[in-house]
């Protein structure tokens, strides 16, 4: 049934791919130069492409150690866009946090480890900055459960951007935030499960 029903749709989806590439083409080059500029992170030379599927799976998972992400043809093009942003995003931090500290070669942060919340959490703060959103203007947020889930009388989202706020440096930045989340854990493991 699947192999079928992708055979009857193989037109459409590679209209939809097609799509999705001429639109990312005119703006990749730049977005990854200044997101790297952003956090003061190095590409891997080894790493030479990021790969984009599109499928009809209605979750979009990635992987951080590849390079490689999924998204769906049912989403529109600016979802899509802002998706793939949003995975690219992590694949930076993914580089910065390896730079700053090292990592163990071929792990991917999972959830519920403190690394998944902060790639997940940073997401808001670090993307909705102008030298970005000039770029390719969508707005980015982060789950909503942490605009929502309240430690301390305010919201998680919050606290973050607080954080970026009065950040002296991106890496300071990611320590405090990486702190304040190893501090509230639980109570994120709890509420954002």
């Amino acid at each position: 049934i699947v192999l079928r029903e992708l055979s009857l749709r193989q037109e459409e989806l590679n209209q939809r791919i097609d799509t999705l590439q001429q639109q990312f083409q005119s703006f990749d080059k730049e977005l990854l130069h200044n997101m790297l500029s952003l956090f003061h992170a190095t590409w891997p030379k080894e790493q030479e492409e990021i790969i984009c599927y599109v499928g009809y799976i209605p979750r979009c998972p990635r992987n951080c150690v590849t390079k490689e992400f999924f998204v769906t043809s049912s989403m529109d093009i600016e979802t899509n866009i802002k998706a793939s942003i949003h995975e690219i995003n992590h694949f930076v931090f993914y580089e910065k946090w390896k730079q700053m500290h090292g990592f163990p070669e071929g792990v991917e942060p999972m959830h519920p480890e403190i690394l998944w919340f902060l790639e997940e959490l940073i997401v808001d703060p670090t993307l909705n900055e102008p030298m970005l959103q000039e770029i390719v203007p969508i707005p980015q947020k982060a789950y909503e459960q942490f605009y929502v889930q309240k430690i301390e009388g305010t919201t998680v989202m919050t606290h973050i951007n607080e954080l970026y706020k009065h950040k002296v440096s991106i890496e300071q930045f990611l320590e405090e935030a990486h702190e304040f989340i190893k501090k509230h854990h639980l109570t994120l493991v709890k509420t954002c499960g």
